[in-house]
């Protein structure tokens, strides 16, 4: 088993955007295959789901939003800015 100064790697932490383009269950799959394979065979894959979160540009009110309804839910405007979503990220490594 591979270390990094005698420790082992204990988990893989991703976070996936709603707007991203990846599919979490696919990508579970998919690094779940590369780490069994890898030197670390028993280090978990966890996936964080990072929700859609616009800005109205007409209102200035942020929310969090679904694809199917991105107009502002305060005055209806579709004039809004993405603020957070689109990640595709490791966002940390635990090992022990």
């Amino acid at each position: 088993m591979r270390t990094a100064d005698g420790r082992r790697l204990v988990a893989v932490n991703l976070v996936v955007g709603r707007l991203s383009g990846a599919d979490p269950e696919s990508l579970d799959f998919a690094m779940g295959l590369m780490v069994g394979e890898s030197a670390w065979p028993g280090a978990a894959v966890c996936i964080r789901e990072e929700p859609l979160r616009l800005v109205c540009a007409g209102c200035g009110r942020g929310y969090e939003a679904d694809l199917d309804r991105l107009a502002c839910p305060a005055c209806g405007s579709m004039d809004v800015e993405v603020t957070a979503g689109r990640d595709l990220r490791l966002e940390s490594l635990e090992v022990e």
